[in-house]
């Protein structure tokens, strides 16, 4: 490691878990910049980075009265001097919430923040917010800030920007920049035989859609009795879920798995669900790093017209699209997808090849790079020199 390269802190209220493997992936793409964890507290056995490895607010004695105090004020004197060894250059919060937890920190160090949004924190409804806690109320409490205070402003998609503007964030502090995956990795195994099978991937919420592909699953089965749906994730409607999941010929939940396992999954399987949809609360996608992780697989993807998706899937050039909560039409382009060899193997060489040229993360690190280092020479160069009097009015 160059230890004249600049540090950034990622920062993050709770620890990347499994569910958050972009953001582990894109740290570790990084080239110019050295990456350092740290946040309020670790996410437990689900946790991808080793707390150990990391700077958190809520550790060892009296950990958990100064990660209260700490989002509830923005002070946290231990935390800070933590931060402040590391003299670090900037720092990357993910998610909103984050943001808001991060902005005193950043500057009471007097360094650059900067944030990504990436779906629920830009979309979700204030008045029915899923951030009941008290990092919750400092994001509400920060709002304003938080549109002022970063350097920077980062949207997973252009539909994430859009969700920006609408709740007052400056244009001009706003990029839209794709994460990305490594296509090395996720790289089809020519000699692993495709399946029968429909894959879903993702966490069992309202706003992955799930109900809505059982029952297109349903009338699937009529036509093509073979097709197995493979569910990997969990959550809160898992019990819901079930049920209807019951009615079907072949059906298995798998439950949360590993980024290995899932791989597996998708160099089986022939086709990738994302039946994404609008929740009541309003919460959606950004741009779900699943679709382009299957795509670099060469797995053909079906989606929804939802949020960023269609930023990665064009329909009938990279994958199928239905509207949201279409049963029928993703019933019939599973149907498609299972019995039509020429477009299945049409789709999957175009989505190998746009996930190589626009997905890559490797190159969009790089992307990110170059902007943390245009934050950095504007944070640097001397602010502006207002007119005095006299020139004001000549001018």
């Amino acid at each position: 490691m160059n230890p004249q390269r600049p540090k950034v802190i990622i920062w993050c209220g709770r620890l990347p878990s499994r569910s958050e493997t972009f953001i582990v992936g894109q740290s570790g793409s990084m080239d110019r910049f050295v990456p350092h964890f740290a946040g309020c507290q670790s996410s437990g056995p689900e946790s991808l980075v080793p707390a150990d490895a990391c700077v958190l607010a809520n550790r060892g004695p009296g950990g958990r009265v100064r990660d209260a105090i700490f989002k509830l004020t923005g002070v946290g004197p231990r935390l800070k001097r933590q931060i402040k060894e590391l003299r670090p250059a900037l720092i990357h919060a993910h998610h909103g919430v984050s943001g808001a937890l991060a902005l005193p920190l950043a500057r009471s160090l007097r360094i650059p923040l900067v944030v990504t949004f990436h779906g629920a924190d830009a979309t979700t409804r204030a008045a029915s917010s899923p951030f009941t806690s008290i990092a919750g109320w400092a994001l509400n409490r920060r709002a304003q800030w938080l549109r002022e205070g970063p350097a920077l402003i980062i949207a997973v998609s252009q539909f994430i920007k859009r969700k920006l503007l609408a709740a007052g964030y400056a244009e001009e502090k706003i990029v839209v920049h794709h994460i990305g995956v490594n296509t090395d990795t996720f790289r089809a195994d020519p000699a692993v035989a495709r399946e029968p099978v429909a894959l879903f991937v993702g966490r069992l919420v309202e706003k992955k859609g799930v109900e809505y592909l059982l029952r297109a699953m349903a009338r699937v089965q009529r036509t093509v009795p073979n097709l197995h749906l493979v569910i990997a994730g969990d959550g809160p409607l898992r019990t819901s879920l079930e049920p209807l999941a019951a009615k079907l010929r072949r059906c298995t939940f798998l439950g949360m798995q590993s980024h290995d396992v899932v791989k597996g999954w998708m160099n089986r399987a022939s086709m990738l669900v994302a039946p994404s949809v609008t929740a009541a609360s309003g919460d959606s996608e950004g741009l779900p790093t699943v679709i382009v992780e299957a795509q670099a697989m060469g797995l053909p993807v079906i989606a929804t017209d939802h949020a960023g998706n269609t930023e990665a899937v064009a329909d009938g050039r990279t994958g199928l699209i239905a509207e949201e909560r279409d049963v029928q039409t993703l019933a019939n382009h599973m149907v498609r997808l299972s019995s039509d060899r020429a477009l299945w193997a049409r789709l999957s060489h175009n989505a190998r090849r746009q996930a190589e040229e626009q997905f890559d993360i490797r190159e969009q690190t790089g992307i990110l790079e170059d902007l943390y280092e245009d934050v950095l020479a504007r944070s640097a160069a001397p602010p502006a020199r207002r007119p005095g009097r006299r020139e004001q009015a000549v001018g």
